[in-house]
C-alpha cells in the first residue's frame, strides 16, 4: 500500500510514504548519530546519541501505535528516491512530531512535510499541536509558516519546549491550499488498510515482545 502524496518545493519532490518494518535504517541514522552531529540533536535527544537497542525501541514504538494501536501515524519524507526524515501525528493527543537529517535541515524539507502530513489528518482533528525546543529557531519558523501560533512556554518530561496550535485546520487548509500544490489519495479514518502490509514473522514476535532486541538488528 501507498500514499500518492507529493510535493513541488525548489524542483525537489517531497514525499510521504507510511512507516514500515524496513525503515529501521533512517531512524538509526538520526537517533544514533555521529559525534559531529551532537548540537543539532540536542533538539530531539538532549545531544546524547541513543544506543542501537534504544533506536530500535522507538522504531517500534512508533510502529505498534500505527499499526497494532491506531494511536498515531507515522510516515519517512522522502525527497525523490533518498530517505531524509520522519514526521508522525499522535491521534490520540493531536500532536505532531518529526525529525530529519542534519545535512538536509534548512531547505524547506520539513516544511512541505508538514504541508503534507496536515492535509492527511484534517480526517482525524480540526485542532493540532506541536512542540519545540526553546533554541530550535528554524522548527519555529517552520511552524509560524504553515499556521502555528506560539501559545508559550510548556515543561514536558524531558525539558522546557513551546507549545504550538493551528486551532482551525479546515479554514486554514481550505485558504492556504489549491489543487495544483498537492495531490492525495487520503488515508481512510479505519486503520484497518494498514494491516494489508502483513508484517514478517520476525517482526510479529517482536512486537509481541517474544524474542530479543539486539539480533533484530544484527539480521537486518
Amino acid at each position: 500500500m501507498s500514499i500518492n502524496s507529493k510535493i513541488n518545493y525548489k524542483q525537489d519532490i517531497i514525499n510521504l510514504l507510511p512507516l514500515t518494518e524496513n525503515d529501521f535504517s533512517i531512524f538509526s541514522q538520526i537517533f544514533a548519530y555521529k559525534n559531529e552531529y551532537t548540537e543539532y540533536m540536542k533538539y530531539y535527544s538532549q545531544g546524547i546519541p541513543l544506543t542501537q537497542q534504544e533506536v530500535l525501541e522507538t522504531f517500534i514504538y512508533r510502529l505498534d501505535c500505527m499499526y497494532t494501536q491506531n494511536s498515531g501515524i507515522s510516515f519517512i519524507i522522502m525527497k525523490g528516491q533518498i530517505q531524509i526524515g520522519f514526521i508522525t501525528y499522535n491521534i490520540l493527543t493531536n500532536e505532531i512530531a518529526y525529525a530529519i537529517l542534519q545535512e538536509y535541515s534548512g531547505h524547506g524539507y520539513v516544511k512541505a512535510a508538514l504541508r503534507l502530513l496536515l492535509q492527511i489528518i484534517i480526517q482525524y482533528t480540526n485542532k493540532v499541536k506541536a512542540t519545540c525546543h526553546p533554541e530550535n529557531i528554524g522548527s519555529q519558523k517552520v511552524l509560524k509558516s504553515v499556521g502555528f501560533i506560539n501559545k508559550g512556554i510548556i515543561e514536558k518530561s524531558y525539558g522546557t519546549r513551546i507549545l504550538y496550535e493551528l486551532e482551525d485546520l479546515s479554514s486554514f487548509l481550505n485558504s492556504n491550499f489549491n489543487n495544483d500544490e498537492a495531490k492525495f489519495n487520503i488515508v481512510p479514518k479505519s486503520m484497518k488498510i494498514y494491516q494489508s502490509l502483513n508484517f514478517s514473522n520476525k517482526f510479529q514476535q517482536i512486537l509481541q515482545r517474544q524474542t530479543t532486541l539486539i539480533p533484530y538488528i544484527n539480521s537486518k
